[in-house]
């Protein structure tokens, strides 16, 4: 039996005795998630510590890679939501 769904313009099928296939997936999946997650942390420690930039010595090169952090995170959260421009 086949099961067709779209996720992100693409056409997935499922077919019924792919069981272990789905299985393997599954726990790729989690792994994927587990390390996203790590990656969060570790984004959100360097963030709180201002990308490791300090009081005077901040210049508008600094800015600039901030601004690149937001852009690359903004960009992540539209792919995760969906709503990625084309």
């Amino acid at each position: 039996m086949k099961k067709t769904q779209t996720h992100r313009g693409n056409t997935l099928k499922a077919h019924k005795g792919h069981a272990r296939g789905s299985m393997a997936a599954t726990q790729a999946f989690l792994r994927y998630i587990l390390q996203a997650r790590k990656t969060l942390k570790e984004i959100e420690k360097a963030v709180d510590e201002h990308l490791g930039y300090i009081g005077d010595d901040i210049n508008w090169g600094h800015v600039g890679d901030a601004a690149h952090v937001v852009e690359g995170l903004d960009e992540v959260l539209q792919f995760i939501n969906g709503t990625e421009e084309k």
